[in-house]
Order: C-alpha cells, then structure tokens, then sequence
C-alpha cells in the first residue's frame, strides 16, 4: 500500500504521476516494459489499478517514451 492516505482539505486534488518509460531492454521484451503482459494485463495496467484502489487520485498522469505516446494510452 501506499501507506496513510495526506489530509485533504475540502476540493483539493492529488495528483499521480505514472512512469511508463522503461525500455524493457533487459527483459528482452522488444518493447516498453510498461506494455508487457502478466497474466492478461499489461504492467502498466496493473499500476494504474493499483493507484485507482490506493486513493482517489486526478489526475492520474501517465509517461511515455518518445514515439509510443498511442501504444501507451491503448495498454
């Protein structure tokens, strides 16, 4: 978990920021590592899950590697 969620004061945001950057080089994937599949989900979909059930971030704000902008926002 992400540990005790700060103090809100009444309308105010979190933000999250997601790296989705990672080569994947050394897993050999030929891809981004955000984009390789674990049991049917992609690493970047299971982070993204997780910080939706830790809290109620907005925006979520996700990274990319120059060039991979749409394959990201479809994982």
């Amino acid at each position: 978990g992400f540990g005790k969620p700060p103090h809100r004061s009444r309308g105010m945001k979190v933000a999250a920021i997601l790296a989705a950057a990672g080569s994947g080089r050394r897993l050999s994937a030929g891809r981004p590592k955000a984009l390789v599949s674990l049991g049917g989900k992609t690493i970047l979909r299971r982070a993204f899950e997780a910080l939706r059930r830790a809290w109620p971030f907005d925006p979520i704000v996700i990274t990319a590697p120059p060039g991979r902008e749409r394959q990201i926002r479809r994982a």
